[in-house]
Formats: structure tokens, sequence, C-alpha cells
């Protein structure tokens, strides 16, 4: 009667299309794998990066911290041919690219128009504060409770509200700064505007005054300073006769890979946070998994992302961050490893996976025994989004490069509203010129 419970096992079921996600085998890039090799040589000739900021730490001081580092990378090998992707500016893709990519197949319109829909929910994330504040607002204009109920209850239009009116703030903000600068006793501001200038100095003389305000890219994964750490840290648990530190790396991923065949990435996660020691090389690789997914400090989600999974610092470790550095670094079996394609062959694998991810999600949602994860973009949805701004390699660093947003860029292509997003520039911070 076994073959009863196998017939009807839905937990069975579910686990066996989760599998059908992963199963994508495609080589690394010769290039990307050359690049990933320069830093490990870098790391292992005494290279460092700084301690890293918390999950928590504002986005400017993580963006600030990103800035500085990338600084030093380039000051150590800005020549350093192998390293470009890494040392140049993003580069998005132009609307006729992207236009090229979806005309490939028809279906990538409505995975991109999915990935952009998620991505503004995520985005809209509001405190009770500021939508008190646009309510007095608009009470104080005699607005109609009703129109004002109806605005701030809808996330578009209050962040387009906020917008607005903080452009408004900022001219009456200038002139009076203007005036405080000319100290002209026939043209004095008044108590009113010293007033309103102090309210608001703190902000409007740092440029922070989108510091609790998330826009596109401003959280981006830096994958190539998590991988400098990898580095790093599987260095520190050497021995005297430590060698050759890629050959530590490769088994590093190996570790990590095999984990996840008959697992998901979470779980997987926490049966290496026992895993026994393995020395390679003079290298403690087993140890140094065990220090990479324990650190609570390094693996720690932000309280922001607990409700909207993608303002999750993009520094921060994290199980489905090692899995798509593992994919384009060496060869192993993962879902993401179609980041090693391009063109035809990249989209006809991408929407493979599109349709897996959709039987799995289905069969999750009818199993008793099988937990459904947090709600995001799927795997099929991030790899798309890599692709359109141009990150299909990953390394290049894209933090706070609200000016390249995948939904300025695409939505209008796919029919999604991203006007609130369309005038948005690069924050102060970013790297926007190689080496500046």
């Amino acid at each position: 009667m076994t073959h009863l419970l196998v017939a009807h096992n839905k937990g069975l079921k579910a686990k066996n299309a989760i599998k059908q996600v992963r199963n994508f085998s495609f080589p690394p890039r010769a290039e990307i794998v050359a690049q990933i090799k320069a830093l490990c040589h870098l790391v292992d000739k005494g290279f460092k990066l700084e301690k890293f900021p918390g999950a928590d730490d504002p986005i400017r001081v993580c963006g600030e911290w990103v800035k500085k580092n990338y600084l030093k990378l380039y000051k150590e090998c800005g020549d350093e041919k192998k390293l470009d992707d890494i040392l140049n500016p993003i580069s998005p893709q132009s609307e006729d690219e992207i236009t090229t990519l979806l005309s490939l197949d028809a279906k990538m319109t409505q995975l991109l128009a999915s990935a952009i829909s998620k991505w503004i929910k995520d985005a809209n994330t509001y405190e009770d504060a500021r939508k008190r504040s646009a309510a007095l607002q608009l009470k104080n204009a005699d607005v109609p409770d009703d129109q004002i109920n109806n605005l701030i209850n809808d996330p578009e239009q209050l962040r387009k509200f906020i917008q607005d009116q903080r452009g408004v703030l900022i001219q009456q903000l200038t002139a009076i700064r203007a005036k405080i600068e000319a100290n002209n006793a026939t043209d004095l501001p008044t108590l009113k505007d010293m007033n309103l200038y102090r309210k608001h100095q703190g902000w409007f003389e740092s440029d922070d005054s989108g510091e609790n305000n998330p826009y596109p890219n401003d959280n981006a994964v830096v994958y190539s300073f998590l991988i400098i750490e990898i580095f790093m840290l599987i260095k520190s648990n050497g021995g005297p006769k430590a060698g050759d530190l890629w050959q530590a790396f490769e088994t590093f991923g190996t570790i990590f890979m095999n984990a996840n065949k008959n697992d998901s990435n979470n779980k997987a996660w926490l049966i290496l946070s026992s895993c026994p020691d393995y020395m390679v090389n003079d290298y403690n690789v087993g140890k140094a998994m065990r220090e990479y997914v324990s650190d609570k400090e390094r693996c720690a989600k932000s309280q922001k992302s607990k409700d909207a999974p993608k303002l999750q610092s993009g520094l921060q470790r994290g199980p489905r961050r090692l899995d798509r550095i593992i994919s384009i670094s060496l060869p192993c079996t993962s879902q993401f490893t179609i980041l090693n394609l391009d063109g035809l062959k990249m989209v006809q694998n991408l929407l493979l996976l599109y349709g897996r991810e959709q039987l799995a999600s289905a069969a999750i949602s009818a199993a008793k025994t099988i937990q459904k994860g947090a709600e995001g973009l799927s795997d099929a949805e991030s790899i798309a989004w890599l692709c359109c701004l141009g990150r299909v390699k990953m390394l290049p660093i894209a933090t706070g490069r609200n000016d390249c947003s995948l939904p300025k860029l695409v939505g209008a292509l796919v029919n999604v509203d991203v006007s609130a997003f369309a005038q948005l520039t690069a924050r102060k911070w970013a790297v926007t010129r190689k080496g500046a």
C-alpha cells in the first residue's frame, strides 16, 4: 500500500516541483570567472573591506560605505582590466535593447510587468506620520474628507503628492536660505520663514530628504563585495601552510550547493550552521561555512524587510544571494545558472523557469506539509530585472542608482504606471563615474 502514500502525497509532489525549479545547469561565463579569480588574488595579497554596516543602518550610511570601499578597490586595481565590470558604473539596457528582449517571447512582457508591480508594492512603505502630515496639509487646504481619505490610502497617489509637496517646500527653503545668506536689512526672512527653515534644516542642508523613502536600486545587492567577504572569511580560517585560496572557495561553493540539492535554501542554511570541519589546502572550509551562515549580525534581516522583502539591505548575507554568487562562479545546478546565458537561450530558459515556479507555487499551496515562503519577486522575475538593468553579470555596483530604475526603464513598455519614479536621480554617494 506504500504506493498509495506516494501517489497521493501532495507534500512529496510539492518537493519534486521545487527540485525542478532548481534543475538548470549552465556553466559560468569565462570572463566573469576571471574577474572573480582576480578578486580572490587581491584578497590573497591582503586586500580587505572595512567592517560592514548593520542591517538597519540608514540607506545613506550603507551607500557611503559602498562608495568608500569602491574607491578603495579602485585605488588598489584601477588599471586592472579583469575588473572592468566591477569598477565601471552600471549601463542599463536601452529602450531598443529591452524591446528586443521583450520581442523574443510575448510572455516576457507579462513577467516584467509582474516584477515591476511587486517592486512598487514593496516600495510603498509609508509611516503613519507621513500620512498624517499629508492629511493635515490637505485639510488645511479645505479638501473634502472623502478626497483626503482616497489620496492617503492610495500608496501611489500619496507618493506623487509627497513628491509634489516636497518640490514646493524645497523652493520655499531655497528662497529663505538665499535671504539668510544675503543678510539684507531691507529684505529679511520673516519669523515664520525662520521657523520653517529650522524645522527642515537638517535634511535640507544634508540632502537626506529621501532617507526614509527607499527608491529603486537603493538596496541593490553589492555582489562583488559579498564575494570579497567570502574570500576574506576563508582566508581568516587558513593555517600556516595555507595554499590555493581559489580551490578552497570552490569547495566552499560545493558544500553549499550540495546542501541545497534536497532542501530549500533556508533549510540548507540552517543545516550548514552545523557544518563539520573540512580542510582544503590548510584552510578549514567547513569552519568558514559555519561562521558564514551563523553570524547573527551579518545574516540579520532589517526591520523594514519584514514587511517589504525588497527593503533588505543589499550588504547582508543570505542563502539566495550566496546561491547566485556560486551560480556565476562555479559549475553547479541552480536556477540562477540562467544568469550565465544571454539572448534567446536566456529568455527561453527564463520562461521555462517561470512556468516551473508557477507549478511549484500551486503544488505548495495544495500541500499540507510544505510551508509557503515569503512573497516577493520570483527567481525568474529577479533575473529578468538584472538583465534589463545591465546587471546580468551581477558584478557592477548599482547601489543608489535611482536614475537607472527598472520601473523607469521598462514601465511604459509593459503598460505599468511608474510616473512617480520618472524624475529620480542618482544618490550623491552612488557610483556614477569610474573611480569617482
